[in-house]
This record gives structure tokens, C-alpha cells and sequence, in this order.
């Protein structure tokens, strides 16, 4: 089972991608398309809503406490206040965010963010469109796996051997590397039939320390513990595309004419003209409180532009032909109104065309907070409530209303739901009742 690491193809163009070193800086048009997408779709507030597919007023009411509980779980991972910008940022940048959705014991339902370039999956599976094994790479603590690990027989040894690299191909493993810090690969493979019970049957989890699998165990789920957000889907790939590999082509070529325009106005220097045999031209200094014997006219200053103009309108067309081929407002990145639109509600149709733009990708963000990542809770949940023996204190959270303030303290017991009969849906913040 540790022979997880052989399937794993790390994804060099994503982690190029991250990694904002590697992009020129002259002109931030990736930079700037990122900050102005991100404050258009971080704002957005999707709620999770539980509806009963039919019964009485207990139902309902069952319901509308198990909405109380999944909005307190998403206060207390602070999903809105910081996960939120994180994610869609993740989204915007590498074109997948991702939210790892997980139960730590003691401390609860956990959402952690991850980014693209820690997730891999099998080239086959992605060719044919389906995917059933996940890989993480995790960097973990030796002090923490020797705490959280400590009664595995030969986890010294596993501790002492080596940390896998990047993946590169010309990098080679150094198995001298006893430093602090390892690599774990943690990989899920999803089940593929259920059992006579309507059970799913024949999943995986495992966690592998170089030479050592930690952890193997059945996975039962039909799906990732993730979730994920893809800005621009990709023909046969798993994971999207982002605003940075979008515009790269564009901003590096636009980078290329800025570059030009510099060094010509760093070289430019003022032109002295003077009439043939006036003077020696080895007179012609900077000197301050010089004094010019001449013949005949007086020389003539002048500064001839360091570039042509057709360069700079060059430069200006290449910076909008970028923006409106991504879709995004040069006005709003810039925090400009547009020429000609001065009342109210022409900057309002305005903008509403330019949200009309992304509106696909808004409507699978709302989907992925409010309905995938409230599926994986409740359904961590339902497997925490299985083997707990005092379901009264378990996932005890405070609830949060329709009204937006924190009710009562609801345990997970309080809000359960059997499967099949309850739908999920996003609801807006702000068309959610007084």
C-alpha cells in the first residue's frame, strides 16, 4: 500500500502557477484580473438550507434545527470570514480551490484549505473522465507523526528514511534527508458497487510515510472528502484553469514591450545640434558654467521621445486586449467609471452585464459552499455519531438562525436527519427572512 508514491504525477505547470516568482512584474495584469475577481465572487454569503422531502410540522422543524446546526459549524470553521477568500482565491489563481473536509476528534468538524499543487490524481483515470483515487501530499512534523504514529512497530525507521522531493524529473531522492520535516501521501480510491444492504463496498484510505503505510481502512463514501471549485473546466482534466494560466501569454508578451519602453527611456539622453566646423565638439559637455566659442548659428538642444508612439499605443492595446479577452473590467480593476455612463442606473446595467460574464462560475461557487461542503459535513457527522456512546454532547456547536444571531447550544443528535429525507439547497444571506 506505501507503493501509492509510484502513481503520483505532481502537477509542475499548476505549482508554476502558484508560485507568482515566476511571472514578470512590470505590468500586474494577472495580479490585478485576481483581486478584482476575487472581491466579485468572495462577497457572495451562500447558506446551506435543509427542506424535508415531505412530512409534518416535527419534519419541518427537524429541519430547520439541522440548518441552525450547519450554520454554527460553519461559524466556528469561520468558512466566510476567512476560508471563503482563501478558496476562491485558490479558484482564481490555479483554477481549482479546494476544502479538505475532515473530523479531528476533539476539536470537531474541520475544513482545511489546500491548495492544487498538493493534489494529484492518475493520468488515466483523468484521460477517461473518471476519477476514483485522490492523492495528498501532507508535510508533517517528525515530532508530530512520532506522537500521532508512536505504537506502529518500525515507525523510527520509517522517520529515518527519506522525504520525498517534488516529483521533478531530473531531481533525485536524498535518503541522507533526516531533517524534521516529512512528507506523507494520504490517497482515498472510491468504491465502485454496493453490497446486498445498498452499502458502498470495496473504497480505500491510506496514509503512507515513505516505506510504511500508517493507515488503511474502508472508505463506504461514494466521493472525496473535498470540495472543490473549478473557475474554467478543462477538456479530460480534473482540475481547472486559472486567471494566471489564461493571461500568461498575454501578460508575458505585454511584459516583453514594457521592458523595451524602459530600457529606451533609460538610454535616452538630450541631442545637442551644431553647424559644421562652428566648433570643437569636444566642447560640448555637462559641465556647469561652461563657456561655448562658436562660428555662425547657436547650437540647438533638443530631446527626441525614447520610443516611437506607436510603441506605447501598442503597449495600452495589448493591457486592454488582455483584460476584455478574460471578461473583466479594465474600469473595475482600476476603480474607473466608464466614459459616457454617468447616471445611477447606467453604471448598474453596466455592471450587471460584466457579473452576466461569470455567472456560471458563481452558481457552481454557491453549490460547492452551501451544498457540497454541508454534504460532507453532515456526512462526517452521521459517521461520528455511529461510534460515539454519548451522542448528547456530540458536535455540539451553537446554532445560528435565520435572523443571523447564535441561538441555542445543538448537538448533532438534536439536528440529525436520516439520508433520503432531506434535500439541500444555497440560499442568499440576504434573501433569507427577518
Amino acid at each position: 500500500c506505501a507503493n501509492v508514491y509510484e502513481c503520483v504525477d505532481f502537477n509542475a505547470e499548476a505549482l508554476s502557477l502558484l508560485g507568482g516568482g515566476a511571472l514578470p512584474n512590470a505590468v500586474p495584469i494577472i495580479r490585478s484580473m485576481v483581486d478584482t475577481l476575487l472581491n466579485r465572487f468572495a462577497k457572495a454569503r451562500p447558506a446551506p438550507e435543509i427542506l424535508p422531502v415531505k412530512g409534518n410540522w416535527d419534519a419541518r422543524n427537524k429541519a430547520k434545527v439541522s440548518t441552525q446546526w450547519l450554520k454554527g459549524i460553519y461559524l466556528q470553521n469561520c468558512v466566510y470570514t476567512k476560508l471563503l477568500k482563501g478558496f476562491v482565491h485558490d479558484g482564481l489563481m490555479t483554477g481549482t480551490g479546494a476544502l479538505h473536509v475532515h473530523d479531528e476528534g476533539s476539536r470537531g468538524i474541520q475544513y482545511d484549505r489546500t491548495r492544487v499543487d498538493c493534489l494529484f490524481v492518475h493520468p488515466k483515470e483523468e484521460r477517461n473522465n473518471k476519477v476514483i483515487t485522490l492523492y495528498k501530499s501532507i508535510g508533517a512534523d517528525r515530532s508530530r507523526l512520532k506522537a500521532d504514529w508512536g505504537s506502529i512497530s518500525d515507525i523510527d525507521a520509517a522517520l529515518d528514511y527519506h522525504s520525498f522531493g517534488t516529483g521533478h524529473e531530473n531531481e533525485e531522492p536524498n535518503f541522507d534527508d533526516i531533517s524534521d520535516e516529512k512528507q506523507l501521501i494520504e490517497a482515498w480510491r472510491l468504491p465502485l458497487e454496493k453490497d446486498e444492504n445498498g452499502e458502498w463496498v470495496g473504497g480505500k484510505h491510506i496514509i503512507a510515510l515513505s516505506s510504511t503505510t500508517l493507515l488503511e481502512e474502508d472508505w463506504d463514501c461514494p466521493e472525496f472528502p473535498f470540495v472543490f471549485w473549478n473557475f474554467r473546466e478543462r477538456v479530460n482534466k480534473f482540475f481547472g484553469m486559472g486567471v494566471a494560466e489564461s493571461v500568461l501569454a498575454a501578460h508575458m508578451a505585454t511584459n516583453d514591450v514594457a521592458n523595451i519602453i524602459d530600457d529606451a527611456v533609460e538610454a535616452m539622453t538630450p541631442k545637442v545640434c551644431v553647424q559644421e566646423d562652428s566648433m570643437p565638439t569636444t566642447r560640448v559637455t555637462n559641465g556647469v558654467g561652461k563657456v561655448w566659442i562658436i562660428k555662425g548659428n547657436m547650437p540647438q538642444a533638443f530631446t527626441p521621445p525614447p520610443v516611437h508612439p506607436a510603441v506605447l499605443e501598442r503597449e495600452e492595446m495589448m493591457i486592454s486586449r488582455a483584460y476584455k479577452f478574460e471578461g473583466v473590467s479594465e474600469q473595475d480593476a482600476m476603480m474607473v467609471r466608464p466614459a459616457g455612463i454617468d447616471s445611477g442606473i447606467g453604471q448598474q446595467v453596466y455592471h450587471d452585464i460584466g457579473s452576466t460574464r461569470y455567472a456560471v462560475p458563481a452558481m457552481d461557487l454557491d453549490d460547492a459552499i452551501a451544498v457540497a461542503l454541508a454534504r460532507q459535513t453532515l456526512r462526517i457527522a452521521e459517521r461520528v455519531l455511529a461510534k460515539t456512546p454519548d451522542k448528547t454532547k456530540i458536535l455540539r456547536v451553537l446554532g445560528v438562525g435565520q435572523d443571523g444571531f447564535v441561538a441555542e447550544s445543538i448537538s448533532y443528535e438534536e439536528a440529525h436527519l436520516e439520508r433520503g429525507k432531506y434535500i439541500l439547497q444555497a440560499t442568499a444571506v440576504s434573501s433569507m427572512p427577518d
